[in-house]
């Protein structure tokens, strides 16, 4: 995200709206083509210009849609899509994206997957903190372990 001041993102056609739907058009090729739906910070924003806005079909749920684009079967098709002359850099063009074959059940049954799927993200993201927090803390230890901030007492050798 890029924040502007008000005058420049109001005049820009990038300026994001809540609920826009983004996708990464440039980038790593391990991470091209991920996409989310923009929340609203209360701060005028715009879209950086390795991103595209889509327009969505209103047939399909826009959160629907982040799922099935982020799970890991969908994300290798999409990203054998993306082009380019260098291996650290691909790219997605719009031609690519518009010929893109989504899944689509009733937009009854897409809310449903997305409200059945709510609570299972929440739990994973709530264990990643906890993970990283345990890396964080490990690095810690290590590093204060091979400094000699922390001593290890020797044991004493036991007698036969």
């Amino acid at each position: 995200m890029k924040y502007a001041p008000r005058t420049a993102a109001l005049a820009s056609g990038a300026l994001l709206r809540d609920g826009d739907f983004l996708i990464s058009r440039a980038n790593t090729p391990s991470l091209v083509g991920l996409c989310g739906v923009y929340r609203d910070e209360g701060t005028p924003t715009i879209y950086s210009d390795l991103m595209m806005r889509l327009d969505i079909n209103p047939l399909l749920d826009k959160q629907f849609l982040e799922i099935y684009l982020l799970d890991p079967a969908t994300r290798s098709r999409l990203t054998a899509l993306a082009v380019g002359t260098s291996s650290s850099m691909a790219k997605l063009n719009s031609y690519s994206l518009r010929r893109f074959a989504v899944c689509m059940p009733i937009i009854s049954e897409q809310k449903a997957i997305v409200e059945r799927l709510a609570p299972i993200s929440a739990t994973i993201r709530a264990l990643g903190a906890v993970l990283e927090k345990w890396r964080y803390q490990k690095l810690g230890l290590m590093q204060a372990l091979l400094t000699g901030k922390v001593r290890v007492p020797m044991a004493e050798p036991a007698l036969a």
